[in-house]
């Protein structure tokens, strides 16, 4: 359940990628060993968001599993692809859980990071953030590599890694910003109809970064406030 007391403010700082920074060890083993971006980069600058009607995205597709953001749990994940081990960094509403994995993609071993933050993804830790990334350790054997139909993961739209630029854009439209490196995107709604960011909104972010107009990294994002 989302919290009622949970602010616009905190909203946005989680949109715009500045919530509190997490220093644990966990957090810094996401980006150096496992080589995934944490899943709220911190961009220079400010992200536009843009009012939308309807969700811009609703899942990322692994295997036959539509991990749908807000709903599907960690749990369910390590239970629909038969691996998996949640871990923590982190404090209170600072803190998150995550479970990573490997895919092949286009003969290349890809890294998968599935993220619920601590306080908006509940006890039962749903999933709030999804992050793809081509950046790997070809050695690394410290995330379970998906095998067979569960190695294919893409958005319900049909964007990831290796989509172009041009497909973003067609997709979601001129983007709000260009953070650290990343073409951002920030959409918000009002649950039940068209409204600005606040109670009973919800608010989802994608994050891409492009090399020779092909995406190596994305993170895509999502969370609600209550009335």
């Amino acid at each position: 359940m989302r919290t009622a007391r949970l602010t616009y403010l905190v909203v946005l700082a989680l949109i715009l990628g500045i919530a509190e920074s997490v220093g644990s060890a966990q957090a810094e083993r996401i980006e150096n060993d496992l080589m995934l971006p944490r899943p709220w980069p911190n961009p220079v600058g400010h992200t536009q968001d843009r009012t939308v009607k309807h969700a811009m995205f609703k899942a990322v597709q692994i295997g036959n599993l539509n991990v749908r953001f807000e709903e599907t749990r960690l749990s369910e994940v390590i239970a629909a692809v038969g691996s998996g081990e949640i871990e923590r960094a982190g404090d209170a509403a600072g803190s998150y859980y995550w479970l990573c994995f490997r895919f092949q993609k286009d003969g290349r071993t890809k890294q998968l990071g599935i993220f619920s933050d601590g306080e908006m993804g509940g006890p039962e830790h749903d999933v709030t953030d999804i992050v793809l990334s081509d950046r790997i350790v070809e050695s690394n054997q410290q995330c379970p590599l998906l095998a067979g139909d569960r190695a294919y993961v893409v958005s319900e739209n049909g964007l990831g890694l290796g989509s172009s630029e041009k497909d973003f854009l067609n997709r979601f439209g001129q983007p709000g910003g260009y953070n650290s490196g990343r073409t951002s995107w920030v959409f918000v709604w009002k649950i039940g109809g068209h409204g600005q960011l606040g109670p009973g909104s919800t608010a989802q972010w994608v994050h891409a970064k492009f090399n020779d107009d092909k995406a190596i990294e994305i993170i895509f994002g999502q969370t609600s406030t209550a009335d």
